[in-house]
């Protein structure tokens, strides 16, 4: 055998007798992970965790939250309203009806733990701040809030439109 030939043969045995087990032990395990990360369930499960995460945080800390900053404000708005349209995006765009009844159900509960808590909520918390005007439900119902500096209802008819939207 020449030189070039043992090479080839000993690389080959060495590529699929070690190389190729042992990145296997390690990318599969990587690639199992990804899959199981991405699954719809577990991405509504985490946006849904996330906004009572939000709404129980504004709750149990109403007098702290009343001396944060608009900014600070704001920022807990465009949390909550981005859970909601990631939420609904992803109900508009996914054909599986186990998954539909999954965020239904989500839009559901978020309104429960919202209602139960709203009284525990810190008054800034409903200003109408440049991530409230926005938001697109706020824009498309924009005349019905000239002249007013805040809006207590915003949140629950944000979500009742999202779920009268998920029956048609």
């Amino acid at each position: 055998m020449t030189s070039g030939r043992l090479f080839r043969l000993s690389s080959h045995f060495l590529n699929v007798t070690i190389f190729l087990p042992v990145s296997s032990v390690f990318a599969f395990p990587y690639i199992f992970y990804i899959l199981e990360y991405t699954k719809p369930e577990n991405i509504i499960d985490k946006i849904f965790d996330g906004c009572i995460r939000d709404i129980n945080q504004l709750a149990k800390r109403r007098d702290y939250v009343r001396t944060l900053s608009s900014l600070r404000i704001e920022e807990y708005q465009r949390r909550l309203f981005a859970a909601l349209n990631q939420l609904d995006d992803i109900l508009s765009f996914t054909q599986f009806k186990e998954t539909k009844s999954v965020i239904i159900g989500n839009f559901r509960r978020i309104l429960d733990v919202y209602i139960t808590a709203k009284q525990d909520l810190p008054e800034n918390i409903y200003a109408i701040t440049p991530t409230m005007k926005s938001d697109i439900s706020f824009r498309a119902t924009a005349a019905t809030f000239v002249g007013r500096e805040r809006y207590d209802q915003f949140f629950e008819k944000k979500c009742f439109r999202m779920l009268g939207n998920s029956y048609q």
